[in-house]
């Protein structure tokens, strides 16, 4: 008999019958477990500061250092950065400009805290160290093939089992 066989066999196993819930917590003990939330509307959202911005042929490395002039941000343009960059944004942030331009003209930057750094068109190499587990995985399959036996047959007398000569 089968181990599947076997499972059905076997009885349902009966419910377990619910336990009595254990007695609320005093209210001094409960507010001293969950942290009082402070009101959405009492935490500051600190949002970016809005521009218009227009620009026509301007040079790439003038055009980086003046979207942050004026403004709480620190930029770096690498020295390989060249080209001309026309533009007119109305009511945008640093960073949509920034994104823009990349999509627009190719010129990748990164944020880090205040700064942002503008590197040249083109291929960028990065290296991102991952912090995981070093977990070793292990697996077994159990697979049994079983051939069946062919017999080969052939009506022809010449002995060559359906095979054409030419």
């Amino acid at each position: 008999m089968g181990a599947i066989d076997q499972a059905l066999e076997q009885p349902e196993p009966l419910p377990v019958e619910a336990a009595t819930p254990p007695p609320p917590l005093p209210p001094e003990i409960r507010s001293a477990l969950i942290p009082s939330l402070a009101p959405l509307s009492a935490v500051p959202v600190e949002e970016a500061e809005r521009f218009d911005i227009a620009a026509s042929q301007v040079p790439a490395r003038e055009f980086f250092m003046s979207v942050v002039e004026g403004s709480s941000f620190n930029m770096v343009v690498h020295p390989e950065v060249s080209g001309e960059i026309s533009v007119d944004l109305k009511n945008t942030t640093v960073e949509e400009v920034l994104q823009v331009i990349h999509n627009v003209y190719g010129y990748s930057y990164f944020k880090t805290g205040n700064i942002y750094q503008v590197m040249p068109i083109g291929l960028q190499t990065q290296t991102f160290q991952v912090n995981y587990l070093n977990l070793v995985r292990n697996g077994s399959s159990q697979i049994q093939v079983t051939s069946g036996q062919i017999t080969n047959s052939s009506s022809g007398s010449d002995g060559d089992n359906g095979n054409s000569r030419g």
